[in-house]
């Protein structure tokens, strides 16, 4: 069964952020995507008080439909209004799949994910 849950383990959350040049502290999360215990992708994110930012994501485009879907959630949860993406993400995926709201500012669309169905597998 396919899940995306935030990594509790810090130390991961550590090595993913070294391991794809992002600057970790304390408003950084992973978002994984699982099957079974076997990662499928995930997404490195700030969750800051005034804006999330998508760091990176990595995965086939389905799941990266999942993980944006699940970002945009979370940070609506944490009532943050705007989500913007850093050039570690690939752009032209999230044009694709229709989420971004502003290329010039890096702007993913707010719930987008109520916009349209996801992405099918």
């Amino acid at each position: 069964m396919i899940e995306i849950l935030t990594e509790k383990d810090k130390n991961n959350v550590i090595k993913a952020c070294k391991d794809n040049n992002v600057e970790y502290n304390s408003t950084v999360e992973m978002i994984n995507c699982t099957d079974k215990g076997e990662q499928l992708g995930f997404a490195l994110v700030s969750f800051d008080k005034s804006a999330t930012v998508l760091f990176v994501g990595e995965c086939e485009t389905v799941i990266f439909d999942g993980l944006i879907r699940t970002v945009v959630h979370l940070a609506s949860e944490k009532l943050i209004g705007t989500v913007y993406y850093a050039q570690t993400v690939d752009e032209n995926m999230l044009l694709q799949l229709g989420f971004v709201q502003d290329k010039d500012k890096r702007i993913i669309k707010p719930l987008s994910f109520m916009e349209k169905q996801c992405e099918k597998m």
